[in-house]
């Protein structure tokens, strides 16, 4: 199968960066394909504020659903690939 292969896009040339949504999600809750479509739902948790004295109410909340064909995916493993070696790079006690 054909898998375009963009290059690396320099934020200034790249439109919409200032406008795009900035998702914070805890967990992936669901995830899954059809018809060459794969799809996955992006999880937080909510915590609620309660009266004094009173226990605090936790909810779950989807905050963004991501559907993309392969080539999206094989692109987006890539990069976490890379975000999690630079972490671990990163990390207290990490060898140089």
């Amino acid at each position: 199968m054909f898998r375009p292969r963009l290059a690396p896009i320099i934020p200034e040339e790249a439109e919409g960066g200032l406008e795009a949504p900035v998702i914070y999600f805890e967990v992936v809750a669901t995830q899954g394909t059809g018809l060459g479509v794969g799809s996955m739902a992006l999880e937080m948790l909510i915590v609620d504020p309660a009266a004094s004295g009173k226990p605090l109410r936790y909810r779950r909340k989807i905050v963004a659903q991501l559907r993309a064909p392969a080539g999206g995916w094989e692109s987006m493993r890539e990069a976490l690939d890379q975000m999690a070696e630079d972490a671990a790079s990163q990390s207290p006690g990490a060898s140089s």
